[in-house]
């Protein structure tokens, strides 16, 4: 008695084994393009909570301009637009600062000889930035 396998086992088998191939790669597959998209959106997470975090910090230690140079006398900050997209005040240090939303990016300015700067990355767009401002004139 010979022992040895026929050609319609061996077959089987060979199915059998590239349907378990195949069903491991696209789990694998599937595994790295979950990571990937929970990595972008960490990273979207965390710049998005430093942004945030940066505004809110320099607009709520905003100076009141007493002289009405920058924005209307009596003010610690005002938008500058009716879009609402744009606030302007005085920091901490009396110097203008304003942020808005220009290209689908937040970005900031530091005095107003100075150009605007990116805070959120050139790799995530912002659709719409509101700025909501009560009690702003006291």
């Amino acid at each position: 008695m010979k022992k040895g396998f026929t050609l319609i086992e061996l077959l089987i088998s060979m199915t059998i084994f590239s349907i378990v191939m195949v069903s491991v790669i696209n789990l694998f597959s599937a595994g790295i393009k979950t990571q990937r998209k929970t990595l972008a959106l960490q990273t979207l997470s965390n710049s998005t909570s430093y942004v945030i975090e940066y505004m809110s910090r320099s607009i709520r230690m905003a100076k009141k301009d007493l002289g009405g140079t920058y924005i209307s006398a009596g003010c610690n900050f005002e938008p500058a637009d009716d879009e609402k997209n744009y606030i302007k005040f005085l920091n901490y240090n009396g110097k203008e600062q304003e942020f808005k939303l220009d290209n689908e990016q937040i970005k900031e300015r530091k005095e107003l000889a100075s150009e605007l700067t990116a805070l959120t990355s050139d790799n995530f767009k912002v659709n719409k930035l509101v700025f909501r401002v009560s009690g702003g004139c006291q």
